[in-house]
């Protein structure tokens, strides 16, 4: 999301930060037979994203979810810890206002592979190609 000065919001998680996350989210994956270890790991996470200011409805939610997958034993073997800090990283980017510019690569990308059109046959949608209109 752009600012009122048009200006794109600064990502909170930096490259340094989500190396650490996801190294450890995943070690506490893999130590995942000891009871409870990852659910203290996303507690840890949890207060470490407050920290840096991500404190909003849906992160909680993830938390609530992820942290109730990690406590039951059978479930506890699913990647909990990797998918809170996979979701709280994509939550970021949205937030950031990233996410569009990589969509219109995206559908840059498609148009160029599609000649110009995004579809094709009946119904197609002439996309510009880098600002350029399509023939």
């Amino acid at each position: 999301m752009a600012t009122s000065s048009g200006r794109k919001k600064k990502r909170k998680l930096g490259t340094v930060d989500l190396v650490f996350l996801y190294g450890f989210a995943f070690l506490f994956d893999l130590l995942g037979i000891v009871p409870l270890l990852g659910a203290m790991y996303i507690g840890v996470v949890r207060f470490v994203f407050w920290l840096k200011g991500m404190n909003n409805s849906l992160i909680n939610t993830v938390f609530a979810a992820t942290t109730g997958i990690e406590t039951i034993p059978a479930i506890s073997l699913l990647p909990a810890c990797t998918i809170f800090v996979f979701t709280a990283h994509m939550i970021d980017i949205a937030q950031s206002g990233e996410m569009g510019d990589v969509v219109a690569e995206g559908v840059d990308a498609a148009s160029k592979v599609a000649g110009g059109k995004l579809l094709s046959g009946p119904g197609s949608v002439d996309v510009p190609i880098s600002g350029k209109k399509a023939a």
